[in-house]
């Protein structure tokens, strides 16, 4: 086997090893198919490695602080790059929180606003 494919697979194994156990995934909507934002609550996400866990109650925190986020089937079926984009993820223990999200920058500013609230909410409950 070529160094080159060594090196690679060491660092993607380094990489693995530190991820966080809980995901979100922002994906843009190619598409334009569906609603602005689009959320997955519940359920499992398939990843080239297998299915990961949606988690729902980091899901419900995001949803809850921005009301231009819902369940939209449409445009998360249309997102290949969302799923494609999980490459270097594995199955469980690891919970994901997909989000397809459009292009308009005022609707994208908003989301990451929610994103980064949930976030500093989690550390707060955590620590």
């Amino acid at each position: 086997m070529p160094a080159t494919s060594t090196r690679e697979r060491s660092r993607h194994g380094l990489f693995a090893s530190r991820l966080p156990k809980r995901i979100i995934i922002l994906c843009p909507n190619h598409t334009g198919k569906g609603r602005p934002l689009a959320i997955v609550r519940e359920g499992a996400w398939e990843t080239p490695l297998g299915l990961a866990p949606i988690d729902s109650p980091l899901a419900d925190c995001v949803k809850g602080k921005i009301p231009l986020l819902s369940e939209d089937a449409e445009a998360i079926a249309a997102s290949t790059p969302s799923k494609s984009s999980c490459r270097f993820s594995s199955p469980p223990p690891i919970h994901l929180v997909p989000i397809v999200g459009t292009a308009q920058f005022d609707i994208l500013e908003k989301l990451g606003e929610a994103v980064a609230e949930t976030i500093r909410s989690q550390i707060r409950t955590k620590y």
